[in-house]
Protein backbone atom coordinates (compact mmCIF):
# COMPACT_ATOMS: atom_id res chain seq x y z
CA UNK A 1 0.00 0.00 0.00
CA UNK A 2 2.64 2.44 -0.70
CA UNK A 3 2.92 5.35 -3.35
CA UNK A 4 -0.62 6.49 -1.94
CA UNK A 5 -2.47 3.63 -3.63
CA UNK A 6 -6.00 3.36 -1.99
CA UNK A 7 -7.66 0.21 -3.64
CA UNK A 8 -6.13 -1.75 -1.10
CA UNK A 9 -7.93 -0.04 1.63
CA UNK A 10 -11.20 -0.08 -0.06
CA UNK A 11 -11.20 -3.84 -0.05
CA UNK A 12 -9.85 -3.87 4.08
CA UNK A 13 -13.14 -3.99 6.35
CA UNK A 14 -12.82 -2.43 9.74
CA UNK A 15 -14.49 -4.18 12.82
CA UNK A 16 -16.23 -1.49 14.67
CA UNK A 17 -14.55 -0.85 17.99
CA UNK A 18 -16.45 0.24 21.04
CA UNK A 19 -15.21 3.08 23.22
CA UNK A 20 -16.18 3.19 27.02
CA UNK A 21 -15.91 6.58 28.72
CA UNK A 22 -16.92 7.84 32.13
CA UNK A 23 -17.06 11.48 32.66
CA UNK A 24 -17.57 13.18 35.75
CA UNK A 25 -19.16 16.55 35.93
CA UNK A 26 -17.30 19.06 38.00
CA UNK A 27 -19.05 22.57 38.97
CA UNK A 28 -16.75 25.29 39.11
CA UNK A 29 -16.17 27.69 42.14
CA UNK A 30 -18.06 30.37 41.82
CA UNK A 31 -16.47 33.36 40.94
CA UNK A 32 -14.46 35.97 42.55
CA UNK A 33 -17.25 38.70 44.22
CA UNK A 34 -19.65 35.78 44.35
CA UNK A 35 -17.77 34.51 47.97
CA UNK A 36 -18.21 36.98 50.88
CA UNK A 37 -14.89 38.32 51.49
CA UNK A 38 -13.42 37.64 47.87
CA UNK A 39 -12.31 40.73 45.75
CA UNK A 40 -14.40 41.16 42.35
CA UNK A 41 -11.63 40.39 39.37
CA UNK A 42 -11.26 43.33 37.02
CA UNK A 43 -13.57 42.09 34.66
CA UNK A 44 -16.28 41.49 36.86
CA UNK A 45 -15.95 45.12 38.10
CA UNK A 46 -16.29 46.81 34.96
CA UNK A 47 -19.15 44.43 33.55
CA UNK A 48 -20.98 44.77 36.59
CA UNK A 49 -20.55 48.95 36.26
CA UNK A 50 -21.62 48.64 32.53
CA UNK A 51 -25.29 48.80 32.70
CA UNK A 52 -27.15 51.73 31.81
CA UNK A 53 -26.69 54.60 29.82
CA UNK A 54 -23.61 56.49 28.15
CA UNK A 55 -22.71 59.01 26.01
CA UNK A 56 -20.27 57.80 23.17
CA UNK A 57 -17.60 59.89 21.52
CA UNK A 58 -15.28 57.82 18.67
CA UNK A 59 -12.63 59.31 16.95
CA UNK A 60 -11.83 57.35 13.50
CA UNK A 61 -8.21 57.78 11.48
CA UNK A 62 -8.77 55.37 7.80
CA UNK A 63 -6.27 55.87 5.41
CA UNK A 64 -8.00 55.29 2.81
CA UNK A 65 -11.41 57.05 3.72
CA UNK A 66 -9.70 59.96 6.00
CA UNK A 67 -10.69 61.21 9.04
CA UNK A 68 -13.99 61.52 11.18
CA UNK A 69 -16.29 61.53 14.43
CA UNK A 70 -19.28 59.26 15.38
CA UNK A 71 -20.97 61.38 18.85
CA UNK A 72 -24.08 59.85 19.89
CA UNK A 73 -25.39 57.37 22.92
CA UNK A 74 -24.75 53.86 24.03
CA UNK A 75 -26.90 51.76 26.51
CA UNK A 76 -26.21 47.96 28.25
CA UNK A 77 -29.20 46.38 29.18
CA UNK A 78 -29.42 43.49 30.73
CA UNK A 79 -30.58 40.63 29.47
CA UNK A 80 -32.14 36.93 30.74
CA UNK A 81 -29.30 35.07 30.32
CA UNK A 82 -27.20 37.13 32.42
CA UNK A 83 -25.28 38.95 29.21
CA UNK A 84 -25.42 42.77 28.32
CA UNK A 85 -26.98 44.10 25.34
CA UNK A 86 -24.64 46.77 23.59
CA UNK A 87 -26.42 49.24 21.24
CA UNK A 88 -24.77 52.90 20.13
CA UNK A 89 -26.69 55.01 17.82
CA UNK A 90 -25.51 58.53 16.64
CA UNK A 91 -23.95 60.31 13.84
CA UNK A 92 -21.20 59.25 11.92
CA UNK A 93 -19.12 61.83 9.51
CA UNK A 94 -16.00 59.78 7.67
CA UNK A 95 -14.25 62.12 5.07
CA UNK A 96 -17.56 63.65 3.47
CA UNK A 97 -19.69 61.24 4.31
CA UNK A 98 -22.21 61.91 6.59
CA UNK A 99 -25.50 60.06 8.32
CA UNK A 100 -27.00 58.15 10.72
CA UNK A 101 -24.99 54.78 12.73
CA UNK A 102 -25.57 52.32 14.92
CA UNK A 103 -23.96 49.00 16.15
CA UNK A 104 -24.74 46.25 18.33
CA UNK A 105 -22.85 43.45 20.73
CA UNK A 106 -22.93 41.38 23.42
CA UNK A 107 -20.92 41.54 25.96
CA UNK A 108 -20.56 38.75 28.81
CA UNK A 109 -18.49 38.14 31.71
CA UNK A 110 -16.83 34.35 31.24
CA UNK A 111 -14.42 33.56 33.93
CA UNK A 112 -12.26 35.96 35.11
CA UNK A 113 -12.51 37.61 30.80
CA UNK A 114 -14.85 40.48 29.58
CA UNK A 115 -16.40 38.69 25.98
CA UNK A 116 -17.54 40.77 23.37
CA UNK A 117 -19.87 38.59 21.06
CA UNK A 118 -21.84 39.33 17.83
CA UNK A 119 -25.77 39.43 18.82
CA UNK A 120 -26.47 37.10 15.84
CA UNK A 121 -24.28 34.00 16.08
CA UNK A 122 -22.72 35.31 19.38
CA UNK A 123 -18.88 33.95 17.53
CA UNK A 124 -16.00 35.79 20.08
CA UNK A 125 -15.15 39.07 18.89
CA UNK A 126 -12.70 40.12 21.93
CA UNK A 127 -11.79 38.13 24.90
CA UNK A 128 -9.86 40.81 27.41
CA UNK A 129 -8.31 39.29 30.60
CA UNK A 130 -7.24 42.18 32.67
CA UNK A 131 -5.16 40.24 35.11
CA UNK A 132 -5.20 42.64 38.07
CA UNK A 133 -4.94 46.33 36.05
CA UNK A 134 -7.72 48.44 34.65
CA UNK A 135 -6.94 47.88 30.66
CA UNK A 136 -6.73 44.57 28.57
CA UNK A 137 -5.67 43.88 25.58
CA UNK A 138 -7.12 41.71 22.70
CA UNK A 139 -5.81 40.75 18.96
CA UNK A 140 -7.00 38.49 16.23
CA UNK A 141 -6.85 38.00 12.27
CA UNK A 142 -10.08 38.10 9.87
CA UNK A 143 -8.43 36.81 6.84
CA UNK A 144 -4.84 38.99 6.84
CA UNK A 145 -6.19 41.59 8.57
CA UNK A 146 -5.02 42.15 12.09
CA UNK A 147 -7.13 43.60 14.92
CA UNK A 148 -5.81 44.97 18.13
CA UNK A 149 -8.03 46.18 20.92
CA UNK A 150 -7.41 47.95 23.86
CA UNK A 151 -10.08 48.27 26.50
CA UNK A 152 -8.95 50.61 30.00
CA UNK A 153 -11.29 51.40 32.55
CA UNK A 154 -11.25 55.11 33.45
CA UNK A 155 -10.36 56.90 36.95
CA UNK A 156 -13.89 58.56 36.76
CA UNK A 157 -16.65 56.63 35.65
CA UNK A 158 -15.63 56.34 32.44
CA UNK A 159 -14.03 53.73 30.00
CA UNK A 160 -11.68 54.05 26.50
CA UNK A 161 -11.70 51.54 23.45
CA UNK A 162 -8.45 51.89 21.22
CA UNK A 163 -8.90 49.78 17.94
CA UNK A 164 -6.05 49.47 15.21
CA UNK A 165 -7.03 47.40 12.13
CA UNK A 166 -3.95 47.12 10.01
CA UNK A 167 -3.60 44.64 6.92
CA UNK A 168 -4.31 44.29 2.94
CA UNK A 169 -8.15 45.24 2.97
CA UNK A 170 -7.99 48.03 6.41
CA UNK A 171 -6.39 50.51 7.96
CA UNK A 172 -7.82 52.34 10.24
CA UNK A 173 -7.77 53.72 14.03
CA UNK A 174 -10.70 54.32 16.18
CA UNK A 175 -10.62 55.81 19.55
CA UNK A 176 -13.42 55.62 21.63
CA UNK A 177 -14.79 56.74 24.78
CA UNK A 178 -17.74 56.24 26.96
CA UNK A 179 -18.62 58.54 29.31
CA UNK A 180 -22.07 57.67 32.04
CA UNK A 181 -24.87 60.04 31.57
Amino acid sequence: MGGGDLTALKKETVAPQVCSASFKIFRAPPARGKVPGWPSSPAQSLFEALPGAWVLHREIEDARLGAGAFVGRASFAPQADGRLLYEEHGELQLGARRGPAWRRWIYALEGDALAVRYPDTLDELHLFRFGDGRSAQHRHFCGADCYQADLSRGADDSFSLLYAVSGPAKDYRLRTVLTRV
